[in-house]
């Protein structure tokens, strides 16, 4: 209808000048806007749009790839840590004359310290975005903008993998 189209439009023409006046690494920019500006509505849908960066992926995508690899990490570190244990077991218990123990210990703890600096890896990127969305609410809520639709769904990355 007509009232939902002008409601559209205004809240289009809005949200144009909200971007326009931020600037923020971590808040998408306004690039541009039509010839006529707002006017541009006079003409229909496609009277008036704006130019902003492009997404290539958003938050939700993202944790649904985080989990994916996560859930492929374990079952490769599990494959890998039984055949590394078996071979290096196997060639310690050679070398030792038939003692175990040592050698088993000796290589659960390389495996567990393999382990934990692959979980550190993963986890910083997943604090990295986490601060830059912080970063950008920080941001708008010192110009008293509250950002209410705020959900995975609305975060998005750009070609750098920046927030």
């Amino acid at each position: 209808s007509k009232l939902e189209y002008a409601q559209s439009a205004s809240d289009l023409a809005n949200e144009a000048e909200f971007l326009a006046s931020l600037q923020h690494p971590n808040i998408i920019k306004l690039r541009g806007i039509s010839f006529l500006g707002a006017g541009g509505f006079a003409n229909g849908p496609k009277g008036y749009f704006l130019i902003i960066d492009r997404l290539n992926e958003t938050l939700e995508m993202r944790i649904k790839r985080w989990k994916n690899n996560k859930r492929r990490r374990n079952r490769l570190a599990s494959s890998f840590k039984t055949k590394i244990e078996n071979k290096k077991l196997l060639l310690a218990h050679h070398a030792h004359g038939g003692g175990r123990k040592d050698s088993k210990e000796l290589v659960e703890g390389n495996n567990k310290e393999h382990h934990d600096k692959c979980k550190l890896l993963i986890g910083e990127e997943q604090v990295d975005v986490g601060l830059q969305i912080s970063s950008a609410l920080m941001y708008l809520h010192e110009k008293s903008i509250m950002f209410r639709d705020l959900k995975p769904q609305n975060i998005g990355f750009d070609v750098r993998g920046d927030v």
